[in-house]
This record gives structure tokens, C-alpha cells and sequence, in this order.
């Protein structure tokens, strides 16, 4: 029995932090879509000066602002790819607006034949939508 020097009570451990909650399966994979498309826009930016090596546009502004266009926008969805994995609230919006205009694309590309574009981002759009759109999901990003 230990004992007590002073009339005080025993300090009692108190949790300071609770523990962080885990983050759900469904926001992860939300989280891996965002930042596939994020990449596949770097990649486009990419191909896009790899193409230029070899080619010589037809209009050079075009090519320019498309190119600058791919990496500002590929940089811009990795960010908030980023915001999806710490959990920032701010990132839950824009993550449900980035797969709406996804699908969108989607759509675009079916009705062209482009189907083997087409298939892959409307399937990762819509599970990345079920995830950030789950209970789990928005509660991870404190929205209820």
C-alpha cells in the first residue's frame, strides 16, 4: 500500500488525446481514387511534353495552356487527395465535386466509343462517391 505524503488524492491518469478513430475503408478508397486521378492528370501533363518532343503543334497557345492546365489541375486534385487522407473537412467537397464532374467525363466518353477510359473512371467515381457519401465517411470528415 503506497503511502501518501499530503492530504491530496491519488492523481488519476487522465487521457489528455483520445484516440484516433480509424480511418474507414470506404474513405480510403476514396482517398486512392482521388489520388489516381490526380496522377493520371500528371501523367496527361507528362505525355503531353513527351508528345511535344516529337511533334510540332498546330497551335502552340493550345498546347501550352493545355499542358499547364494538366499539372496545375493534377497538382490541385493530389492536394486535395491529401486533405481526404488527413481527414480535413474542407477536402469533403471538393473530393464529392471532383467525382461528379468525373462521371461526367465518364459519360463523354462512353457516348465518343471511348469505353476502355470510360469504364474505369465510372467505376472509381462511383465507389469513390459510396465511400465519401457512407456514414463512416462523413463522419471521418466531420460531416454528419
Amino acid at each position: 500500500m503506497p503511502v501518501r505524503l499530503s492530504g491530496a488524492p491519488y492523481p488519476c491518469p487522465v487521457p489528455t488525446d483520445p484516440a484516433p478513430a480509424r480511418r474507414p475503408a470506404g474513405l480510403s478508397a476514396s482517398t486512392a481514387v482521388v489520388a489516381a486521378q490526380g496522377a493520371a492528370l500528371l501523367g496527361f501533363g507528362v505525355w503531353l511534353l513527351a508528345r511535344r518532343a516529337g511533334d510540332v503543334p498546330s497551335n502552340e497557345a493550345v498546347f501550352e495552356g493545355s499542358t499547364v492546365y494538366a499539372f496545375v489541375t493534377g497538382g490541385l486534385v493530389l492536394v486535395v487527395a491529401a486533405g481526404l487522407w488527413w481527414r480535413r473537412g474542407w477536402a469533403y467537397g471538393a473530393a464529392v465535386f471532383l467525382q461528379l464532374l468525373a462521371l461526367a467525363v465518364a459519360y463523354e466518353m462512353a457516348r465518343t466509343g471511348f469505353w476502355i477510359g470510360a469504364i474505369p473512371l465510372a467505376l472509381g467515381s462511383g465507389a469513390a462517391l459510396v465511400g465519401l457519401l457512407s456514414p463512416s465517411g462523413r463522419a471521418a470528415l466531420g460531416r454528419s
